[in-house]
């Protein structure tokens, strides 16, 4: 056997050579081609593009995706958008883990998918789209994450502060809306109600 993938009764059957694995040259092997409904005779189908995807059949093999599939992995974008213009997965539906296929990044959200946080802002966009509903092209409107604020208390009121940007994010409660009048300030502290309770470490320097 020559070790294309191709039995050889079926070398037989389809004329190809049972002693060479690529009896056209065309760099595709005869088990490849007859698999997927490629031509192991016909040098030339080697550069044809039969799925319309951007990718002709050498580049699909290469990239181990469906040839005659324009998308190979079923996110929304075709597989030589992906590698060509995105440099994303083309067999991977979520290619940068953030829960956010890719063809929703691009085609909804306009995000990158090769980048879990697109506006670096701190929130990945699948946490930012499905759980805060906020934007994830504003790196402003982003969530913390978990124990990455500091809420200062002083006698002017609380500060908010974003220790992985090292950036304060506002005032409460006027310029934190996602805290606003959620947040009360007592005689002897800070008191939240809040969902967002867990992602706080809370410090009274009063």
């Amino acid at each position: 056997s020559d070790g294309d993938g191709l039995p050889e009764d079926d070398e037989s059957t389809s004329g190809t050579d049972p002693s060479h694995a690529d009896t056209d040259d065309d760099g595709l092997p005869d088990g490849y081609e007859v698999d997927f409904g490629l031509d192991p005779l016909l040098p030339a189908d080697a550069a044809a593009d039969p799925d319309d995807d951007g990718l002709d059949n050498l580049h699909e093999y290469s990239a181990g995706t469906n040839p005659q599939v324009a998308d190979s992995d079923g996110d929304g974008l075709v597989d030589g958008v992906e590698i060509t213009t995105y440099g994303s997965d083309p067999l991977n539906p979520d290619s940068d883990a953030d829960s956010l296929p890719d063809g929703q990044e691009v085609n909804a959200y306009g995000t990158d998918p090769v980048d879990p946080d697109t506006d670096d802002g701190g929130r990945g966009e699948g946490d930012e789209v499905f759980v805060d509903a906020t934007n994830p092209l504003d790196p402003l409107d982003d969530l913390p994450p978990m124990g990455a604020v500091v809420v200062h208390a002083t006698t002017d009121g609380v500060t908010v502060f974003n220790m992985v940007s090292d950036t304060v994010l506002g005032t409460i409660p006027s310029q934190i809306p996602y805290l606003g009048t959620q947040c009360t300030i007592a005689a002897d502290g800070i008191a939240i109600h809040t969902s967002y309770t867990s992602q706080l470490r809370l410090y009274d320097l009063t």
